[in-house]
């Protein structure tokens, strides 16, 4: 994310939650330098691909594009900040093909907001490519979008993993504006283990404010429940982006987030930015903590 224009990757499908995306890209962009590039891709051994003559195909090709656009303008979206594109393949291999070849600095998908036995599944698509991505993924449920960006949310604990979202924040909320809001919740009252979260809360918020973004930092304790609904819990009451980190191994990417990571997706009901800890030398800052 060096670059002065911030690219956002768009896969649209045409189903319901794919708008989702797109609105929730455009209230990001409104008003900013953003680009929005509304993907669509092609499966060319599916029907009816499969049975167009060339002459169709083209058609149909110029049809999608038209289609995107019209879906852009239906939703307001300076039309100098979209473009679109359509692209031959698999899904999920695509989507993260075109964003590595593009340069984009995040991908938008919405997901499912279904409320029965499926609710923690947020889709295989979605799900491979916020487990694969090299770039930070934006997930948010069908209607559940946001314009207001006053706040974003960072749950911290002590890995170093957890860490590495912080200079990513720090450029989130420069573009949108933001406060950014360091969140602890802590269930043990282990004097040592509260002591060391509230000295890294303060390391962060001190190494955000420097870079001259707002930034609040509290650590909150609970008896009951778990640590991910008690973020979740916050998040819904008290509505921004959550930027948190996945830690799943390779091996089982493709059947399972990390549970913190996997709940927070499935129960958040506002937008969640998620990052593979790949070495915070990505964003071009360092962190208090991490070498």
């Amino acid at each position: 994310m060096n670059h002065a224009i911030f690219k956002i990757l768009v896969p649209i499908d045409f189903s319901e939650q794919s708008y989702s995306g797109l609105r929730q890209a455009k209230y990001m962009a409104e008003g900013r330098a953003v680009k929005i590039v509304a993907l669509h891709v092609i499966r060319e051994h599916s029907s009816p691909w499969n049975v167009f003559t060339s002459e169709e195909k083209n058609v149909f090709v110029e049809k999608t594009h038209d289609k995107l656009r019209l879906l852009a303008d239906m939703e307001n979206i300076n039309r100098e900040q979209f473009s679109t594109r359509i692209e031959f393949g698999k899904l999920c291999d695509t989507i993260l093909d075109i964003s590595a070849e593009m340069n984009v600095d995040c991908i938008i998908m919405g997901t499912s907001a279904a409320n029965n036995i499926k609710k923690k599944i947020i889709g295989s698509n979605a799900l491979r490519v916020v487990s694969e991505a090299h770039v930070p993924v934006i997930t948010v449920k069908s209607n559940c979008e946001i314009d207001n960006f006053e706040n974003i949310y960072l749950p911290l604990d002590l890995n170093k993993e957890t860490r590495e979202k912080v200079p990513l924040a720090i450029k989130i909320a420069k573009l949108l504006d933001s406060r950014i809001k360091v969140v602890s919740f802590v269930s043990t009252k282990d004097e040592l283990v509260n002591s060391n979260l509230k000295r890294q809360a303060q390391l962060v918020r001190d190494f955000v404010m420097e870079r001259g973004v707002d930034c609040t930092a509290e650590v909150l304790f609970f008896e009951s429940g778990s640590r991910k609904e008690k973020m979740v819990e916050y998040m819904n009451n008290n509505p921004g982006m959550a930027i948190i980190t996945t830690h799943q191994q390779p091996e089982i990417v493709d059947f399972l987030l990390g549970s913190f990571a996997a709940d927070v997706i499935h129960l958040s009901q506002t937008p969640v930015m998620s990052i593979i800890p790949i070495g915070v030398i990505k964003y071009g800052n360092e962190m208090p903590g991490i070498r």
